[in-house]
């Protein structure tokens, strides 16, 4: 295991209690949101003015679970929660790690762990007892769509216990997600550890090294996890977001990937924005009132 480990190191990094906060801006009061740490890599963003205590699940408004990038800062990811906010959204983010990407057994625990999660704060009971009912707007990043991918497979090979969780998906937006060949999965891995250019030739060659010397427990799956995610969709609408220039996601993989649900899953309502030329995972810090308006669109046809 000196592979994983050596790389875990690179992607080690400091994490910081959050606190509530409240400002005004223009004007214009700023929800007040709680923030609780729910377990590691989880948190829990609620705006504190919703009022829901008479409400059934099924009437409540939808959970947004946010698949974090790799490597991703809080500063980075409150942008998007505020834009959910706003909205009177309560935000779940899930933080990914690299251990679950160098060892798919990892992503299965940490799957389950989050599907436990859902089901005891919206039934109050044991998984599995009594289905959740509350919905979820899906918003994954990234290697984040794997993890998405991941709890996806445990929703569907564990039904009993699961399955309420991909008949609950009212909507899922994609942002960059990490697809095409393993260099581009490399690739994406050496750019979310480091900004260092010699670093990153370093994370490269390790991680192409590990992964061909455990396919079976890797790239294997890793093609499994990809087939799945283009063969057994969630029927909702879909937003597809990413830039024609992104070395850690193939564009003609994802057009061949919309043009295949486009075929298949007409049932399915795709709405793609795409840029000539962006950043990973930062698409809203380069062509924010696009992002922003793409994803208003997308939100206003779910009724939220």
């Amino acid at each position: 295991m000196f592979i994983p480990r050596l790389l875990l190191r690179c992607s080690m990094a400091k994490t910081s209690l959050l606190v509530p906060v409240s400002r005004y801006s223009n004007g214009i009061q700023v929800p007040k949101v709680k923030r609780i740490s729910v377990s590691k890599g989880l948190v829990l963003r609620t705006v504190t003015q919703n009022n829901f205590a008479d409400s059934t699940e099924a009437s409540l408004p939808p959970l947004v679970v946010l698949f974090e990038w790799l490597g991703a800062k809080s500063k980075a990811v409150d942008k998007y929660c505020k834009f959910y906010h706003d909205r009177g959204l309560d935000v779940l983010t899930v933080k990914g790690g690299l251990l679950e990407f160098l060892w798919p057994s990892a992503a299965f625990t940490k799957a389950r762990g989050l599907l436990d999660y859902l089901q005891s704060t919206t039934s109050n009971s044991n998984p599995g007892s009594r289905p959740s009912q509350r919905k979820y707007l899906i918003h994954a990043f990234s290697v984040g769509a794997y993890n998405h991918t991941v709890c996806l497979m445990v929703s569907k090979k564990e039904a009993a216990y699961y399955g309420w969780y991909r008949q609950n998906i009212c909507g899922s937006v994609f942002d960059s997600i990490v697809i095409g060949t393993l260099d581009n999965m490399v690739t994406g891995m050496a750019l979310s550890l480091s900004n260092s250019p010699a670093v990153q030739v370093m994370v490269k060659q390790i991680g192409n090294v590990y992964y061909r010397l455990n396919p079976a427990r890797t790239l294997q799956f890793y093609d499994e996890a990809v087939t799945f995610f283009k063969t057994q969709p969630v029927l909702a609408p879909s937003l597809y977001l990413f830039s024609h220039d992104d070395p850690m996601s193939d564009e003609r993989s994802i057009h061949g990937l919309i043009e295949l649900w486009k075929q298949e899953f007409p049932s399915i309502q795709l709405s793609v924005q795409s840029w000539e030329h962006s950043v990973h995972a930062a698409h809203i810090r380069y062509h924010e009132a696009e992002y922003k308006a793409a994803l208003d669109r997308f939100c206003k046809d779910l009724d939220i």
